[in-house]
């Protein structure tokens, strides 16, 4: 493999579809990672742009699959080492294989691979000072086959406190060309304490997109903004049209409701 596992779990996710692939016990699948430039064939853009399970983890299914044709197809009922078998009917010989997959638009006849996902939140406003507090929220996610339960609510709650850190704290600065939100001190982050109670749903598989998994990881982020602004919106009638959402803006929106007629 060339894509980096950054700490989600990624290999372990290849080390399932590849085992449930070739029919045999997880703990027989080792994942290697290649290093940069090792392997011409192996050249990844690095883990991001959520498609790591969804993209690279299909490559590793059709590399398996193509392996299973390579060693005459799977038994019926095959013990856990047929493929040692197969490679000493072979000659005892090294058997490669290898899977690419590349997503693009949808076409008619295929299966949907985009995503969908939803964000509702619960905000308080005091509209004396413009003060916003998220009280809770609520994801739900309809990203296909889940193929480990415990990383993807980590992508999904990641992603969430992702999204709610941009809504409400960060702020890159620029003055005159020059940004001067230069270290963690000045470009403030969301930390635990600033994270409300949280509701995760995730949706099972619909039969517009199969049972392949879908991107996770940046489909939260990109809701919460709206989520917040819209329930502000809701609970008083000011609209804030730019993030962060802070105490000045939201105060600003709340002058500017008062005084339309």
């Amino acid at each position: 493999m060339a894509v980096a596992d950054q700490g989600a779990g990624s290999y372990e996710v290849f080390r399932l579809f590849a085992a449930e692939t070739l029919g045999i016990a997880s703990g027989h699948v080792r994942v290697r990672a290649v290093s940069a430039g090792a392997d011409p064939a192996l050249v990844d853009g690095g883990a991001g742009a959520s498609r790591v399970t969804a993209v690279a983890g299909q490559a590793v299914v059709e590399a398996c699959a193509e392996l299973e044709r390579r060693l005459g197809g799977r038994p019926d009922s095959p013990p856990d080492d047929w493929i040692l078998r197969r490679i000493a009917e072979q000659g005892g010989e090294a058997v490669k294989a290898e899977g690419t997959v590349a997503v693009g638009w949808r076409t008619p006849a295929a299966p949907d691979p985009r995503s969908h996902g939803a964000v509702a939140v619960e905000v308080l406003v005091d509209r004396e000072t413009g003060e916003l507090d998220v009280l809770g929220a609520a994801v739900i996610a309809d990203t296909g086959r889940v193929i480990n339960e415990v990383a993807h609510r980590g992508q999904l709650e990641g992603g969430f406190v992702y999204g709610l850190s941009q809504t409400l704290i960060e702020d890159l600065v620029v003055d005159d060309g020059v940004v001067t939100t230069v270290s963690l001190g000045d470009y403030k982050l969301a930390s635990a304490a600033d994270v409300p109670p949280l509701e995760v749903r995730s949706l099972p598989p619909h039969p517009s997109t199969g049972e392949r998994p879908l991107s996770v990881g940046e489909l939260v982020n990109v809701g919460v903004a709206p989520a917040v602004a819209n329930a502000v919106a809701e609970a008083t009638g000011a609209r804030v049209r730019h993030v962060p959402l802070t105490p000045h803006r939201v105060l600003i929106a709340l002058r500017e409701r008062r005084e339309r007629p």
